[in-house]
């Protein structure tokens, strides 16, 4: 897989976590500092909107993807088994929407 075609999955791998945060993530406070994150099982995903740095890790980091002057850039990405669990964890609808009247 060539550099190119990696980046563009990494950044549709960052589209899903970005989605994933967004329906059941949380804030964590740590100082003066704030991030969201999202923990299941072995995944678990950290996004600071301060600087637009999103972390995935499943057992160790497999995507870090920083905005830069606008422009999202792949940091890190390595393919394996772990972008299925981030797929079905996009999926699958958060206990929010689950309980929802």
């Amino acid at each position: 897989m060539d550099r190119m075609t990696k980046d563009v999955r990494a950044l549709e791998l960052y589209e899903l976590a970005q989605s994933v945060l967004d329906a059941k993530g949380r804030f964590v406070g740590v100082g003066v500092l704030a991030y969201k994150e999202y923990r299941q099982e072995h995944l678990s995903i950290r996004y600071w909107p301060s600087t637009g740095h999103i972390e995935v890790w499943h057992k160790r980091k497999v995507l870090a993807v920083n905005r830069e002057h606008g422009q999202l850039k792949v940091r890190h990405y390595a393919p394996g088994q772990w972008e299925l669990v981030l797929e079905d964890e996009a999926e699958r609808p958060s206990a929010k929407a689950v309980n929802a009247p």
